[in-house]
């Protein structure tokens, strides 16, 4: 069983994600790509978002997201479900050591701090099968289906998030 410290620093890996809102309602905070501040050690991801401070005052306060952390230098991706809160108070962004005086007081017109609580996790490995070869391909696939999930993934479910 992986742990929580192995997928933080995975996640610091990355420097955008893109976000999914999965909420419903008229005004929620848009699909895009986020800039990645920081993975703390509480199961949060920290985001930036650029948008301007009359926008974002008609989204809502919270929703269900999901984000995609990909770079394609990197070797694997990432899949986490959760809440996102919006942060409009600089006294919240105090909680992120990425968030500078400097950068608050721009942010405060220009910007918008994303919290993403992880519920779900899951690593994906990109081009195991490339480096494998028949047999081995062939042993995945029936362990694939006797456990019923992917072999390339590794899952981090919520009791070793809230560590």
């Amino acid at each position: 069983m992986a742990n929580y410290s192995t997928l933080q620093e995975m996640m610091n890996s990355f420097q955008n994600g893109l976000f999914y809102n999965l909420s419903d309602r008229a005004f929620s905070l848009p699909n895009g790509i986020g800039h990645l501040l920081e993975a703390d050690d509480t199961g949060c991801i920290w985001f930036l978002f650029h948008v301007h401070s009359e926008q974002a005052a008609s989204y809502e306060e919270e929703c269900a997201a999901r984000i995609r952390l990909y770079d394609k230098e990197q070797d694997h991706y990432i899949d986490a479900t959760g809440k996102a809160v919006l942060l409009r108070d600089p006294e919240d962004w105090t909680k992120c050591s990425k968030i500078s005086y400097g950068m608050a007081k721009a942010l405060r017109y220009h910007g918008l701090i994303v919290r993403f609580r992880i519920n779900h996790a899951t690593v994906v490995e990109k081009g195991r099968n490339a480096r494998r070869n028949f047999f081995q391909r062939l042993m995945d696939d029936v362990n694939s289906w006797l456990s019923g999930r992917n072999i390339a993934e590794t899952e981090y479910p919520a009791p070793i998030l809230s560590h």
